[in-house]
């Protein structure tokens, strides 16, 4: 499947989904649902107000999962951090432990090397 008729499917089932929600939604509505000021709103102005709440919602989860993945992003990005640096201290702690080993192998590397 291409990007593009990824994209058109992905809109449709979006659009699909958010007209059944309005649908579910009008149908399930009593004629007070909706009030302003103490005043039921009826007909098609309680329904637009509906459907305005609808993308205010729609558009606040949107907002705040990306804030979400943003601050996912900077945590995963500072673990690797400490996680490297754990990794460097180790290796700094166990070095004098390793500098015979590391001289061992230099020297026989530099006998056995080609001329």
């Amino acid at each position: 499947m291409t990007n593009t008729k990824r994209n058109y499917a992905l809109a449709i089932s979006l659009l699909s989904a958010f007209f059944v929600l309005v649908c579910l939604s009008y149908f399930s509505m009593d004629t007070s649902a909706i009030t302003i000021d103490g005043e039921p709103v009826h007909g098609i102005a309680g329904l637009g107000l509906a459907i305005g709440g609808v993308v205010i919602g729609c558009i606040a989860t949107f907002f705040a999962l990306g804030v979400t993945g943003i601050v996912l992003a900077g945590v995963s990005i500072f673990l690797i951090a400490l996680l490297a640096f754990i990794a460097g201290a180790i290796l700094l702690a166990i070095l004098p432990a390793l500098l015979p080993l590391l001289l061992i192998i230099g020297i026989i590397s530099l006998i056995a090397r080609k001329k």
